[in-house]
């Protein structure tokens, strides 16, 4: 049922409302002992159905896909949260390559009718054999996205997460699994039913210890060979001693969220050599966190080998070519898909040389609206040349780009 325009903005502004003061009745915070608890409402889903959401708030439209609707506004929950001293992590976000959610580890609880239950006692993964079972270790607590006065956005925007078992940016807790929406839609149902608006007491405690590496490691080039600094201003030392400390912490029982870039300087032939390293890390020993700010995530520099040739590729992303002289040239591809009963595009390049980077935004306008609505682009160059000129090149777009790759030739 469509809940009424007037309705919904008068509900949204109460809760935003209730986000501006300490948290309503229907969650309490115990700072010492690190622990929220807030009640709930059974939505009354059914083991045959998919879950999505373990629990949501009163304005999610999604309790057809959820386990318990909160009393309180995640917002609120949030609050408490804050107020409780668990600390806020980094929730995913795709749109910056955060594909695994980071936070602390927190123990969810749920008691129904005097009857308490675990996480593995609410959700059944029915995921194949060879997927890593993700519910055995628990939850964790990134906080979830923030509007611009620090809100939960959760409060307001759907699908109010306050814990989802996908990766979603809002929600205030977080399997620990690298669970993109669309791999993990119907990964997950419920293993118990209860009765359609059944009371929960819903608890979440934090044990105290820290146990989240956040770590930001800048390769470099010493005497031809790669260096790496573990945090801003050390001094680098051999990359392969880089890691060593870095499986070091893992070996701690640390949880290592690691942002890897590269120095400017560094030529792209060694950037090639080194990212299959850390893809080849990322779920074992490590997980990669994007990276950091300005720079590509390390999977453009590693492209699709067999996108060098136009036909091979899904779309047509900007091409721009560095020569080893220093010229460049922009070519945009306009696909044409005008003939009758077409399978594939006719692909017409049309390309234009160019001397600064600061005439990109004009050479996007001038293609039009085609190229308006491109987001991608390949960068073609020298394989000793300077990562600094791929940086300033994909800088240039301005935020119009969401992926980015390099290729050496």
């Amino acid at each position: 049922m469509k809940r009424p325009i007037a309705i919904v903005a008068a509900a949204a502004a109460l809760a935003c409302a209730a986000d501006a003061r300490q948290p309503g009745p229907a969650v309490k915070a115990d700072p010492a002992a690190h622990s929220v608890a807030f009640t709930a409402k059974a939505t009354g889903i059914r083991t045959a159905d998919t879950l999505e959401f373990l629990a949501i708030g009163p304005l999610s439209s999604h309790g057809y896909e959820a386990m318990f609707t909160t009393d309180a506004s995640p917002g609120d929950i949030a609050r408490a949260m804050d107020a409780a001293g668990i600390p806020r992590g980094v929730p995913p976000d795709s749109r910056k390559a955060r594909f695994w959610p980071c936070g602390e580890k927190v123990s969810f609880k749920v008691e129904v009718a005097g009857k308490p239950y675990s996480l593995e006692d609410l959700v059944s993964d029915v995921a194949p054999a060879d997927e890593p079972r993700v519910l055995p270790s628990g939850a964790v607590a990134t906080g979830g996205e923030r509007l611009p006065d620090g809100t939960a956005a959760a409060s307001t925007n759907e699908p109010c997460a306050v814990f989802a078992l996908y990766g979603s940016g809002q929600s205030l807790l977080a399997l620990q699994g690298r669970l993109l929406q669309s791999a993990a839609y119907g990964r997950f149902k419920p293993k118990v039913e209860f009765p359609a608006g059944a009371t929960a007491a819903i608890s979440i405690t934090w044990n105290g210890t820290n146990t989240v590496s956040r770590r930001e490691l800048s390769i470099c080039e010493i005497d031809g060979k790669p260096a790496a600094s573990l945090a801003p201003g050390a001094a680098p030392v051999p990359l392969a001693d880089a890691l060593s400390a870095i499986r070091a912490e893992r070996a701690r029982g640390m949880d290592v969220h690691l942002a890897p870039g590269f120095g400017r300087a560094v030529p792209l032939r060694m950037a090639r050599e080194i990212a299959p390293v850390f893809l080849m890390l990322d779920g074992n020993g490590l997980k990669l966190a994007g990276a950091p700010e300005g720079q590509p995530y390390i999977q453009s520099y590693i492209p699709e080998e067999s996108w060098r040739e136009r036909k091979n590729r899904p779309f047509q992303p900007f091409e721009i070519r560095i020569a080893a002289d220093g010229s460049k040239t922009f070519t945009f591809v306009h696909e044409d898909w005008s003939a009758e009963n077409a399978t594939e595009p006719k692909l017409t390049p049309e390309t234009r040389k160019f001397a600064q980077w600061s005439e990109i935004p004009a050479i996007v306008k001038s293609f039009g609206e085609e190229a308006a609505k491109t987001d991608a682009a390949l960068f073609f160059m020298p394989a000793g040349e300077p990562l600094g000129t791929f940086f300033d090149g994909a800088a240039a777009f301005g935020g119009m780009l969401d992926a980015v790759y390099v290729y050496a030739e």
